[in-house]
């Protein structure tokens, strides 16, 4: 992957959230974390990654909101990124971010039962 690749990668991360957190005025979105963005070789195509704190719920509704502004958010980034093509933007939930969170999570609990029974079942 090229430097300019990585540096509008960031770019477009950091200006969607930006968008998501400042613009978008849809109570179906809610929490929103944008937490990264993938780009093309060509710089034409897009893909935003984000999480979602709450319920299935919270995260259908967040999916359905991101989904009616993303043409808004589209032209957006590439006005103020002033881009030669605006690339085709997807929002993609990031499901990365909560499988190392599950790990995380049965480590710990790993880590506890050997501090509760340091010498297993003796």
């Amino acid at each position: 992957m090229s430097r300019r690749s990585e540096r509008v990668e960031e770019a477009i991360r950091r200006e969607a959230s930006l968008l998501i957190k400042d613009e978008l005025r849809d109570p179906r979105i809610g929490f929103v974390t944008v937490t990264r963005a993938t780009v093309s070789e060509d710089l034409r195509e897009a893909v935003i990654y984000y999480t979602v704190l709450g319920d299935d719920k919270a995260k259908k509704n967040a999916q359905a909101g991101l989904k009616s502004a993303l043409a808004f958010m589209r032209n957006e980034i590439g006005h103020r990124l002033k881009l030669k093509f605006i690339p085709n933007v997807r929002m993609v939930e990031d499901t990365e971010i909560l499988y190392m969170y599950r790990i995380e999570e049965t480590l710990r609990k790993i880590k506890e039962e050997k501090k509760e029974n340091p010498h297993g079942d003796q």
